[in-house]
């Protein structure tokens, strides 16, 4: 999935929640951030890998915000990257380093007139990347657990496994090899996720309280991945928050909200 943001506005600065996505970031605009809340902030170079993150960090922007982002599967990491997911859990990486066939690429990006100009360099760059031959015959099992934890995370890892027609020890053994992380430990990510965007959607902690035995377990759920609670992400989107995965430090100021 390709995403464009382009804007002018006064410097900001966001939290972004834990996420199990791993992302192609190139920054044509400033863009800073860091390893966790309250760490020094650090300017992005030109093109990054973001690896998924297990812990709420910063990111900042100054006036000039002009970004451009390749979300991908598991799999995808695999084939345009050549290394597994568990490998660029918890750090942002030169995507150069990752991948020495991008050397090129991002300053090709920075040059596009637009969009559509950008999104055709990296889908040449991909198709290149890509053997169909190696490809074919690789089973999708990895984006297609991952697929399915975040589609369903109410189910038991013993049902997801069945859904997927392998045994919970097998799945239990890929996810720990290519994502980092136990089932329990993914799942856990995949049901914050569905509570704070039920909450963003909807405005109501019950609906988002749907995968968790009460709302306490809930909160405690926030705490530990966002370092708020319910209610304070309730009011920081009802106050005008634009970024959906995260907060926007200034209007949490504003309330008297503390973030740290």
């Amino acid at each position: 999935m390709a995403i464009q943001r382009r804007a002018c506005a006064p410097p900001t600065r966001y939290r972004i929640f834990p996420n199990m996505n791993c992302e192609i970031f190139v920054n044509c605009g400033e863009h800073f951030t860091n390893a966790r809340c309250g760490d020094p902030l650090r300017r992005l170079p030109l093109a990054s890998v973001f690896g998924p993150r297990t812990g709420a960090y910063d990111h900042a922007t100054s006036a000039r915000s002009d970004w451009f982002l390749l979300q991908l599967t598991p799999l995808g990491v695999r084939d345009l990257l050549g290394c597994p997911l568990a490998a660029l859990v918890g750090a942002d990486h030169d995507l150069a380093a990752v991948a020495p066939s991008a050397a090129a690429l991002a300053e090709q990006i920075a040059a596009a007139p637009d969009f559509a100009a950008r999104l055709r360099l990296v889908e040449d760059w991909a198709m290149a990347r890509l053997d169909p031959a190696s490809t074919g015959s690789r089973p999708g099992i990895l984006s297609q657990a991952h697929a399915a934890m975040l589609a369903r995370p109410a189910l038991s890892v013993g049902a997801i496994a069945a859904r997927l027609d392998i045994g919970a020890r097998q799945l239990r053994s890929i996810v720990r090899d290519e994502f980092g992380m136990s089932p329990k430990s993914l799942l856990g990510h995949a049901r914050f996720e569905h509570a704070w965007s039920t909450l963003f959607r909807t405005g109501s902690i019950n609906q988002a309280s749907a995968l968790f035995a009460d709302q306490a377990h809930l909160t405690r759920a926030f705490q530990r991945y966002g370092q708020l609670t319910p209610n304070q992400y309730r009011r920081l989107k009802a106050s005008g928050d634009p970024i959906r995965n995260g907060v926007d430090r200034s209007i949490a100021d504003r309330l008297g909200i503390a973030l740290d």
